[in-house]
């Protein structure tokens, strides 16, 4: 965002700069201030769900005194939904959603992890199954892709650390999903999760990560 503000002030333009990452309320409020400096002004913005999609329901939260603007731009695939004037709302949203999706990703593969570990796994699922059958169904995929994944998520769950740390509450929680993922990403084989096999049944995927970790603890 600073190459925009330096590009801007270059070229005397004024573009309507966006922020589309997955950062705290804070991270955003500082950006604004910096695209500030250069005569620009921001609006917040957080993505939920898939990559968009003409026949998709991606949802784009916005924020910020010119919010509505970005939302009447033709976005196919996207739909807009201005959250409110103040920049880092929408950001706060993303930090909230993204602590339960992601957060429960990170906490299923662990348990299963463990359930093969201790050879327990059929009950496990079996178990979990009762609750949650479209998670357990696809058990394979979301283990495969929330591992190919891990890597970029150690950002934002320090982020949302941040977040849960500026509401009051104990950032303990995120500083730990932090370190899930970190640890994930260790495991994995550098596949990006558009090449992940999706047909892989999960005791391979499972067993793949587990031989990753054990090679990693010897080498410690």
């Amino acid at each position: 965002m600073e190459d925009v503000g330096r590009a801007a002030a270059r070229t005397e333009a004024r573009p309507l700069a966006a922020d589309l990452n997955a950062v705290s309320p804070a991270t955003v409020r500082a950006v604004a201030d910096r695209v500030r400096e250069a005569g620009l002004e921001l609006v917040d913005g957080s993505i939920s769900g898939p990559p968009p999609r003409p026949d998709g329901s991606t949802t784009l939260y916005l924020a910020g005194p010119r919010a509505p603007e970005l939302a009447g731009l033709p976005s196919p695939g996207l739909r807009a939904r201005v959250v409110g004037a103040d920049v880092g709302l929408a950001s706060a949203v993303k930090m909230c959603t993204a602590s339960v999706y992601k957060g429960h990703v990170a906490l299923f593969v662990h348990a299963l992890l463990v359930a093969r570990a201790n050879g327990v796994l059929p009950h496990v699922l079996d178990d979990l199954g009762d609750s949650y059958p479209d998670l357990v169904e696809r058990a394979n995929v979301v283990v495969a892709r929330g591992a190919a994944k891990s890597g970029r998520y150690v950002g934002e769950m320090r982020e949302i650390e941040e977040t849960q740390a500026a509401a009051g509450l104990t950032p303990a929680l995120f500083a730990a999903m932090a370190e899930v993922y970190a640890d994930l990403a260790a495991m994995t084989d550098g596949r990006p999760p558009e090449e992940v096999d999706s047909l892989a049944p999960l005791d391979a995927v499972l067993d793949r990560l587990a031989r990753q970790a054990e090679s990693e603890s010897s080498r410690d």
